[in-house]
Protein backbone atom coordinates (compact mmCIF):
# COMPACT_ATOMS: atom_id res chain seq x y z
CA UNK A 1 0.00 0.00 0.00
CA UNK A 2 1.40 3.46 -0.94
CA UNK A 3 2.02 5.44 2.08
CA UNK A 4 0.06 8.57 2.26
CA UNK A 5 1.91 11.48 3.18
CA UNK A 6 -1.15 14.00 2.55
CA UNK A 7 -2.22 16.47 5.51
CA UNK A 8 -4.43 14.93 8.23
CA UNK A 9 -7.31 16.67 7.60
CA UNK A 10 -7.24 18.29 10.79
CA UNK A 11 -4.27 20.87 9.35
CA UNK A 12 -7.41 22.78 7.29
CA UNK A 13 -8.41 23.89 10.27
CA UNK A 14 -4.82 24.84 11.79
CA UNK A 15 -3.76 28.04 11.65
CA UNK A 16 0.32 29.44 10.94
CA UNK A 17 1.25 29.78 14.64
CA UNK A 18 -0.39 26.52 15.67
CA UNK A 19 0.24 24.04 13.06
CA UNK A 20 -0.25 20.24 13.54
CA UNK A 21 3.14 18.72 13.83
CA UNK A 22 3.13 15.07 14.70
CA UNK A 23 6.39 13.67 16.26
CA UNK A 24 8.78 13.37 13.73
CA UNK A 25 10.46 10.27 14.92
CA UNK A 26 7.83 8.00 15.26
CA UNK A 27 5.45 9.00 11.46
CA UNK A 28 4.61 6.42 9.63
CA UNK A 29 6.75 7.79 6.51
CA UNK A 30 9.72 5.50 7.72
CA UNK A 31 12.87 7.09 8.64
CA UNK A 32 15.43 8.93 5.88
CA UNK A 33 11.98 10.82 4.04
CA UNK A 34 11.52 14.19 3.66
CA UNK A 35 9.14 15.78 5.40
CA UNK A 36 5.76 17.35 3.38
CA UNK A 37 6.11 20.90 2.70
CA UNK A 38 3.95 22.74 5.16
CA UNK A 39 0.74 23.43 4.24
CA UNK A 40 -0.80 26.66 3.17
CA UNK A 41 -2.74 29.01 5.26
CA UNK A 42 -5.70 27.23 7.18
CA UNK A 43 -9.52 29.01 6.91
CA UNK A 44 -10.69 30.12 10.30
CA UNK A 45 -13.68 28.15 11.54
CA UNK A 46 -16.88 29.66 11.19
CA UNK A 47 -16.91 30.83 14.39
CA UNK A 48 -14.00 33.03 13.75
CA UNK A 49 -11.55 31.17 16.21
CA UNK A 50 -8.87 28.46 14.85
CA UNK A 51 -9.27 25.17 16.74
CA UNK A 52 -6.08 24.57 19.17
CA UNK A 53 -4.18 21.79 20.32
CA UNK A 54 -3.20 21.53 23.75
CA UNK A 55 -0.19 18.57 23.65
CA UNK A 56 1.70 17.25 20.89
CA UNK A 57 1.15 13.91 19.22
CA UNK A 58 1.97 10.57 21.97
CA UNK A 59 5.18 9.69 21.59
CA UNK A 60 4.66 6.26 22.33
CA UNK A 61 3.70 3.87 19.75
CA UNK A 62 2.88 4.68 16.20
CA UNK A 63 2.08 8.99 15.85
CA UNK A 64 -1.00 8.20 13.75
CA UNK A 65 -4.58 7.18 14.65
CA UNK A 66 -6.07 3.78 13.59
CA UNK A 67 -7.54 6.21 10.89
CA UNK A 68 -4.78 7.24 9.43
CA UNK A 69 -5.04 10.48 11.17
CA UNK A 70 -2.82 12.29 13.66
CA UNK A 71 -4.06 11.94 17.50
CA UNK A 72 -4.36 14.75 19.81
CA UNK A 73 -5.58 16.07 22.62
CA UNK A 74 -8.74 18.69 22.66
CA UNK A 75 -8.28 22.42 24.48
CA UNK A 76 -10.51 23.17 26.74
CA UNK A 77 -12.27 25.05 23.80
CA UNK A 78 -12.71 22.14 21.82
CA UNK A 79 -13.52 19.39 24.40
CA UNK A 80 -17.28 19.63 23.52
CA UNK A 81 -16.55 18.20 20.18
CA UNK A 82 -16.38 14.61 20.08
CA UNK A 83 -16.39 14.52 16.07
CA UNK A 84 -15.18 17.99 14.14
CA UNK A 85 -18.17 18.35 11.43
CA UNK A 86 -18.22 21.45 10.81
CA UNK A 87 -21.08 21.33 8.62
CA UNK A 88 -23.14 19.49 11.28
CA UNK A 89 -22.30 21.63 13.81
CA UNK A 90 -23.19 24.88 11.65
CA UNK A 91 -26.51 23.23 11.46
CA UNK A 92 -27.22 22.18 14.87
CA UNK A 93 -25.83 25.51 16.83
CA UNK A 94 -28.95 27.66 15.46
CA UNK A 95 -31.41 25.21 16.11
CA UNK A 96 -29.99 24.23 19.61
CA UNK A 97 -29.72 28.10 20.24
CA UNK A 98 -33.80 28.53 19.13
CA UNK A 99 -34.58 25.87 21.12
CA UNK A 100 -32.76 27.11 24.56
CA UNK A 101 -34.25 30.96 23.31
CA UNK A 102 -38.25 29.74 23.69
CA UNK A 103 -37.44 27.81 26.61
CA UNK A 104 -35.92 30.78 28.17
CA UNK A 105 -38.53 33.10 27.30
CA UNK A 106 -41.52 30.64 27.71
CA UNK A 107 -39.97 30.47 31.88
CA UNK A 108 -39.56 33.91 31.93
CA UNK A 109 -42.98 35.05 31.08
CA UNK A 110 -44.28 32.76 33.38
CA UNK A 111 -42.26 34.35 36.25
CA UNK A 112 -43.60 37.79 35.49
CA UNK A 113 -47.26 36.44 35.33
CA UNK A 114 -46.70 34.25 38.60
CA UNK A 115 -45.28 37.70 40.32
CA UNK A 116 -48.02 40.11 38.62
CA UNK A 117 -50.30 37.74 40.01
CA UNK A 118 -48.98 37.79 43.53
CA UNK A 119 -48.54 41.44 43.78
CA UNK A 120 -52.04 42.24 42.68
CA UNK A 121 -54.07 40.21 45.02
CA UNK A 122 -53.18 41.98 48.04
CA UNK A 123 -53.62 45.30 46.34
CA UNK A 124 -56.75 44.29 44.92
CA UNK A 125 -58.01 43.02 48.74
CA UNK A 126 -56.57 46.17 50.21
CA UNK A 127 -58.44 48.34 48.11
CA UNK A 128 -61.53 45.95 48.46
CA UNK A 129 -61.65 46.03 52.28
CA UNK A 130 -62.62 50.07 52.84
CA UNK A 131 -65.60 49.59 50.40
CA UNK A 132 -66.81 46.34 52.57
CA UNK A 133 -66.29 48.12 55.97
CA UNK A 134 -68.58 50.43 54.40
CA UNK A 135 -71.24 48.70 53.17
CA UNK A 136 -71.59 46.45 55.88
CA UNK A 137 -72.17 49.53 58.73
CA UNK A 138 -73.84 51.20 56.41
CA UNK A 139 -76.50 48.15 55.99
CA UNK A 140 -76.02 46.70 59.39
CA UNK A 141 -76.01 50.54 61.19
CA UNK A 142 -73.45 48.63 63.64
CA UNK A 143 -72.99 51.47 65.90
CA UNK A 144 -70.00 49.68 68.00
CA UNK A 145 -68.59 49.87 65.11
CA UNK A 146 -69.44 53.06 63.41
CA UNK A 147 -68.15 54.88 60.27
CA UNK A 148 -67.55 57.61 62.48
CA UNK A 149 -65.36 55.48 64.92
CA UNK A 150 -63.82 54.16 62.38
CA UNK A 151 -62.87 57.07 60.47
CA UNK A 152 -61.73 59.31 63.25
CA UNK A 153 -59.79 56.84 64.97
CA UNK A 154 -58.15 56.22 61.64
CA UNK A 155 -56.57 59.74 61.40
CA UNK A 156 -55.80 59.93 65.62
CA UNK A 157 -52.33 58.75 65.64
CA UNK A 158 -48.84 60.37 65.29
CA UNK A 159 -49.00 61.72 61.77
CA UNK A 160 -51.80 64.29 63.30
CA UNK A 161 -50.76 67.99 64.50
CA UNK A 162 -52.76 68.37 67.76
CA UNK A 163 -51.42 72.10 67.04
CA UNK A 164 -53.23 73.06 64.42
CA UNK A 165 -56.78 73.47 62.75
CA UNK A 166 -57.16 69.77 61.00
CA UNK A 167 -56.83 69.76 57.15
CA UNK A 168 -60.21 67.80 57.32
CA UNK A 169 -62.08 69.92 59.41
CA UNK A 170 -65.21 70.01 56.74
CA UNK A 171 -65.84 65.97 57.02
CA UNK A 172 -64.63 65.99 60.86
CA UNK A 173 -67.79 68.57 61.18
CA UNK A 174 -69.83 66.52 59.49
CA UNK A 175 -68.95 63.20 61.34
CA UNK A 176 -68.91 64.64 64.98
CA UNK A 177 -72.82 66.32 64.17
CA UNK A 178 -73.73 62.24 64.03
CA UNK A 179 -72.43 62.33 67.62
CA UNK A 180 -73.87 64.93 69.43
CA UNK A 181 -77.81 65.62 70.82
CA UNK A 182 -79.90 68.50 72.38
CA UNK A 183 -80.77 67.62 75.54
CA UNK A 184 -83.71 69.77 77.25
CA UNK A 185 -85.71 69.49 80.91
CA UNK A 186 -88.76 71.32 80.82
CA UNK A 187 -87.56 74.95 80.23
CA UNK A 188 -83.62 73.94 80.62
CA UNK A 189 -81.47 72.50 78.16
CA UNK A 190 -78.08 71.67 77.11
CA UNK A 191 -75.85 69.17 74.62
CA UNK A 192 -75.15 65.23 75.29
CA UNK A 193 -72.71 63.30 73.37
CA UNK A 194 -72.54 59.70 72.09
CA UNK A 195 -70.27 57.31 74.60
CA UNK A 196 -69.83 53.69 73.79
CA UNK A 197 -69.76 52.15 77.05
CA UNK A 198 -69.49 48.29 76.78
CA UNK A 199 -72.09 47.10 73.82
CA UNK A 200 -74.36 50.43 74.62
CA UNK A 201 -74.43 53.71 73.15
CA UNK A 202 -74.88 56.30 76.52
CA UNK A 203 -75.27 60.44 76.20
CA UNK A 204 -73.15 62.19 78.53
CA UNK A 205 -74.11 65.22 79.82
CA UNK A 206 -73.45 68.15 82.69
CA UNK A 207 -75.37 67.08 85.98
CA UNK A 208 -76.87 70.90 85.40
CA UNK A 209 -78.52 70.24 82.52
CA UNK A 210 -80.63 67.34 83.53
CA UNK A 211 -81.00 68.84 87.34
CA UNK A 212 -84.92 69.91 86.75
CA UNK A 213 -85.67 66.81 85.30
CA UNK A 214 -84.00 64.75 88.50
CA UNK A 215 -85.93 66.85 90.55
CA UNK A 216 -89.39 66.47 88.96
CA UNK A 217 -88.39 62.25 88.71
CA UNK A 218 -88.99 62.69 85.00
CA UNK A 219 -86.95 61.09 81.82
CA UNK A 220 -85.21 64.05 79.75
CA UNK A 221 -85.81 64.49 76.24
CA UNK A 222 -83.24 64.72 73.21
CA UNK A 223 -83.23 65.62 69.47
CA UNK A 224 -80.18 64.25 67.18
CA UNK A 225 -78.86 67.07 64.95
CA UNK A 226 -80.53 67.50 61.88
CA UNK A 227 -83.57 65.88 63.08
CA UNK A 228 -85.81 68.52 65.27
CA UNK A 229 -89.47 66.27 64.50
CA UNK A 230 -88.55 62.70 66.43
CA UNK A 231 -88.21 63.54 70.22
CA UNK A 232 -86.31 60.49 72.19
CA UNK A 233 -86.10 59.33 75.95
CA UNK A 234 -82.96 59.63 77.68
CA UNK A 235 -83.05 58.01 81.36
CA UNK A 236 -80.82 59.00 83.73
CA UNK A 237 -78.66 56.54 84.95
CA UNK A 238 -76.04 57.79 87.02
CA UNK A 239 -74.93 61.41 87.72
CA UNK A 240 -71.63 62.62 89.92
CA UNK A 241 -73.40 66.39 91.06
CA UNK A 242 -69.73 67.05 92.19
CA UNK A 243 -68.31 66.75 88.85
CA UNK A 244 -70.83 68.32 87.58
CA UNK A 245 -71.76 64.63 84.97
CA UNK A 246 -74.35 62.76 84.23
CA UNK A 247 -74.72 59.48 82.28
CA UNK A 248 -77.91 58.63 80.23
CA UNK A 249 -79.72 55.36 78.39
CA UNK A 250 -81.24 56.24 75.26
CA UNK A 251 -84.61 54.95 73.93
CA UNK A 252 -86.75 56.22 70.89
CA UNK A 253 -87.32 56.12 67.13
CA UNK A 254 -84.50 57.47 66.10
CA UNK A 255 -82.11 56.84 69.20
CA UNK A 256 -80.33 54.14 67.38
CA UNK A 257 -79.01 56.53 65.11
CA UNK A 258 -76.63 58.25 66.94
CA UNK A 259 -72.85 57.73 66.95
CA UNK A 260 -70.41 57.16 69.84
CA UNK A 261 -67.44 59.58 69.79
CA UNK A 262 -63.88 58.32 70.69
CA UNK A 263 -62.24 60.01 74.29
CA UNK A 264 -58.65 60.66 75.00
CA UNK A 265 -56.94 62.16 77.80
CA UNK A 266 -53.86 63.66 76.02
CA UNK A 267 -53.82 67.64 75.69
CA UNK A 268 -51.44 70.34 76.74
CA UNK A 269 -51.32 74.18 76.35
CA UNK A 270 -51.64 75.63 72.39
CA UNK A 271 -53.78 72.55 71.31
CA UNK A 272 -56.21 73.30 68.50
CA UNK A 273 -59.79 72.59 70.55
CA UNK A 274 -63.61 72.77 68.60
CA UNK A 275 -66.83 73.16 71.03
CA UNK A 276 -69.87 72.18 69.57
CA UNK A 277 -73.71 72.66 71.05
CA UNK A 278 -76.53 74.10 70.80
CA UNK A 279 -76.70 77.34 72.73
CA UNK A 280 -79.82 79.06 72.80
CA UNK A 281 -80.54 80.99 69.91
CA UNK A 282 -79.88 85.09 70.41
CA UNK A 283 -82.71 85.80 68.31
CA UNK A 284 -85.75 83.63 69.47
CA UNK A 285 -86.89 83.06 66.07
CA UNK A 286 -87.31 79.41 66.62
CA UNK A 287 -89.60 78.96 64.30
CA UNK A 288 -86.79 79.55 61.79
CA UNK A 289 -84.72 75.82 61.36
CA UNK A 290 -81.11 77.06 60.94
CA UNK A 291 -81.67 78.25 65.29
CA UNK A 292 -82.08 74.22 65.89
CA UNK A 293 -78.40 73.82 64.19
CA UNK A 294 -75.12 72.99 66.15
CA UNK A 295 -73.09 76.19 66.63
CA UNK A 296 -68.90 76.01 66.35
CA UNK A 297 -66.07 77.60 68.09
CA UNK A 298 -62.72 77.05 68.32
CA UNK A 299 -59.61 78.10 69.66
CA UNK A 300 -56.97 76.79 71.77
CA UNK A 301 -55.79 74.97 75.17
CA UNK A 302 -55.15 77.64 77.82
CA UNK A 303 -53.74 74.96 80.50
CA UNK A 304 -54.96 72.26 82.86
CA UNK A 305 -56.62 73.32 86.54
CA UNK A 306 -58.54 72.78 89.07
CA UNK A 307 -61.55 74.54 90.35
CA UNK A 308 -64.43 74.50 92.64
CA UNK A 309 -67.52 72.16 91.71
CA UNK A 310 -71.09 74.22 91.29
CA UNK A 311 -72.81 74.44 94.45
CA UNK A 312 -76.21 71.90 93.72
CA UNK A 313 -79.18 72.00 96.48
CA UNK A 314 -78.24 68.48 98.43
CA UNK A 315 -75.05 68.24 97.47
CA UNK A 316 -71.89 69.14 98.54
CA UNK A 317 -69.53 70.64 96.42
CA UNK A 318 -66.26 69.44 95.65
CA UNK A 319 -63.93 70.13 93.25
CA UNK A 320 -63.35 68.95 89.80
CA UNK A 321 -60.11 69.18 87.11
CA UNK A 322 -61.16 71.01 84.39
CA UNK A 323 -59.12 71.75 80.97
CA UNK A 324 -58.79 76.07 80.08
CA UNK A 325 -59.79 77.35 76.77
CA UNK A 326 -60.18 80.33 74.79
CA UNK A 327 -62.99 79.02 72.60
CA UNK A 328 -66.79 80.69 72.90
CA UNK A 329 -68.92 79.03 74.99
CA UNK A 330 -72.71 80.20 75.88
CA UNK A 331 -75.39 78.97 78.13
CA UNK A 332 -76.30 75.48 76.01
CA UNK A 333 -73.24 74.78 75.29
CA UNK A 334 -72.92 73.06 78.49
CA UNK A 335 -72.56 69.04 78.19
CA UNK A 336 -71.03 69.51 74.95
CA UNK A 337 -68.24 67.86 73.27
CA UNK A 338 -64.18 69.47 73.56
CA UNK A 339 -62.41 68.20 70.52
CA UNK A 340 -59.21 68.30 69.40
CA UNK A 341 -57.74 67.93 65.81
CA UNK A 342 -57.67 64.34 66.28
CA UNK A 343 -61.27 64.06 66.35
CA UNK A 344 -61.56 63.01 70.41
CA UNK A 345 -63.35 64.12 72.78
CA UNK A 346 -60.95 65.50 75.64
CA UNK A 347 -63.73 67.21 77.67
CA UNK A 348 -66.85 68.03 78.87
CA UNK A 349 -68.16 71.51 78.22
CA UNK A 350 -69.59 73.41 81.58
CA UNK A 351 -69.04 76.78 82.72
CA UNK A 352 -66.69 79.83 82.22
CA UNK A 353 -65.48 82.34 84.58
CA UNK A 354 -67.41 86.35 83.18
CA UNK A 355 -64.75 88.67 85.08
CA UNK A 356 -61.75 86.31 83.41
CA UNK A 357 -62.38 86.38 79.88
CA UNK A 358 -60.64 83.67 78.43
CA UNK A 359 -61.22 81.04 81.07
CA UNK A 360 -63.90 79.30 80.09
CA UNK A 361 -63.87 75.11 80.77
CA UNK A 362 -64.37 72.27 80.35
CA UNK A 363 -64.10 69.12 82.73
CA UNK A 364 -61.42 66.56 81.71
CA UNK A 365 -62.78 62.89 80.05
CA UNK A 366 -60.85 61.14 82.82
CA UNK A 367 -63.40 62.57 85.69
CA UNK A 368 -65.76 60.53 83.99
CA UNK A 369 -64.30 57.32 85.48
CA UNK A 370 -64.46 58.66 89.54
CA UNK A 371 -68.14 57.69 89.85
CA UNK A 372 -69.88 56.74 87.02
CA UNK A 373 -67.51 54.46 84.54
CA UNK A 374 -64.89 52.11 85.08
CA UNK A 375 -61.78 52.87 82.51
CA UNK A 376 -60.13 50.33 83.21
CA UNK A 377 -61.18 48.00 80.34
CA UNK A 378 -61.69 48.92 76.89
CA UNK A 379 -64.04 49.97 75.75
CA UNK A 380 -64.68 51.45 79.29
CA UNK A 381 -67.61 49.80 81.60
CA UNK A 382 -70.39 50.68 84.07
CA UNK A 383 -69.17 50.81 87.99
Amino acid sequence: MDEDNSPSPLDRRLNKDRPFSPNSGNHQGGVGKEPPPPPPKPPPLPSGRPMETSAPPSASGSGVSPLGQPEYTQSSLSKGISKPNISNVSKLKPRAVAAVGLVITVVILLIVFLTQGSDEGPIDEAQSEPEQVLTEDATQGNNSESDLETSIENKADASVDLFNSPSNLGELKDLLEKGIAEIFCQNYGGTGWGLLVENEIFLVTNYHVIEDCLENSMDANFLLSGDISTKNKGMILGIDPEKDLALLSISGPTSGSLKPLPVSTQFEGLHWVLVVGFPASPDGRYEDMRTWEPTWSSGKVQRAGITDSFDFDGYMPGAMDVIYVDAAINSGNSGGPLINAAGAVIGIISGGYIEKEGFNFAIEVSELCNRLLNCNTDPWSLR
